[in-house]
């Protein structure tokens, strides 16, 4: 083996190296068909993940607890039962969500339990908006309409929670709406849909991040897959130098120094 070839070895690494990637499937939810594969990814991923997550529910939670002095100024009538709501509901719902986040089951339960928070939010504005009557029924709904599409950036929620979620947003805001608000039919029909149209939205946007973050797995273990191959390479030319040239001349010719005679 001469230099030349190692050094031909190592320039079809890439390229096979690519191919391989390239054979990744991905399934209908941007995830890979591959569960080893998957797995690998989701390990690959846990930390920033949970970094990420911690810092998304603690500053969303802060928010949500502080528009407790909207709920008195807005809608003052209904100001008991909407603080009831806010902290009796959601704040069991965080501190859920936070034990999860720093035991050992965020793998596992990761997108169940930001489900549970995403809902428990949705629920907390839906139903004040329910009792709070004209003075707060579009305003609060439109924040549930906002939330709706939230769930891929604050949640990292992947392609089939965020169908989950916004299918219970609307089962949640019609029960809510027949039961409380009684609305015009054309009323709670316009707001169902918008709902889905927008939570349709979210899930699209949940397939993209889901897929670009897998490939950039594929990209980091690629690039690590070269690395090595180069490393092993370069080891395997030192090898062949030291085989054949005493290691003085071998370092010197690693060195790139021209030329190697002292004298003639």
């Amino acid at each position: 083996m001469t230099l030349a070839t190692a050094a031909e070895a190592v320039s079809e690494a890439p390229s096979n190296a690519t191919g391989s990637a390239a054979e990744a499937r991905f399934g209908w939810s941007g995830r890979f068909v591959d569960r080893d594969l998957e797995r690998a990814f989701r390990l690959d991923g846990l930390e920033p993940l949970r970094r990420f997550l911690r810092f998304s529910v603690a500053l969303a939670t802060v928010t949500f607890l502080a528009y407790g002095l909207h709920d008195a100024l807005v809608v003052p009538h209904v100001r008991v039962e909407a603080w009831a709501v806010r902290f009796g509901v959601f704040v069991p719902a965080s501190l859920f969500v936070l034990w999860v986040l720093g035991s050992r089951h965020l793998l596992r339960f990761a997108e169940l339990s930001m489900l549970v928070y995403g809902l428990a939010a949705s629920f907390v504005v839906l139903y004040i908006g329910a009792i709070a009557g004209s003075n707060g029924y579009f305003l609060y709904t439109s924040y549930a309409i906002a939330f709706v599409t939230l769930g891929p950036f604050v949640a990292r929620l992947g392609v089939g929670a965020q169908i989950v979620y916004t299918l219970s947003n609307v089962a949640l805001y019609v029960v809510l709406d027949r039961v409380i608000a009684h609305m015009a039919p054309a009323i709670w029909l316009s707001i169902s849909s918008t709902l889905l149209s927008l939570g349709g939205i979210g899930a699209l946007i949940a397939y993209r991040l889901e897929r670009q973050a897998r490939q950039s797995f594929l990209q980091r273990r690629l690039i690590d897959r070269q690395v090595e191959e180069l490393a092993a390479e370069k080891a395997r030319a030192e090898e062949l130098l030291l085989n054949v040239l005493p290691a003085a001349i071998a370092e010197r010719l690693k060195r790139g120094q021209r030329p190697i005679a002292d004298g003639f």
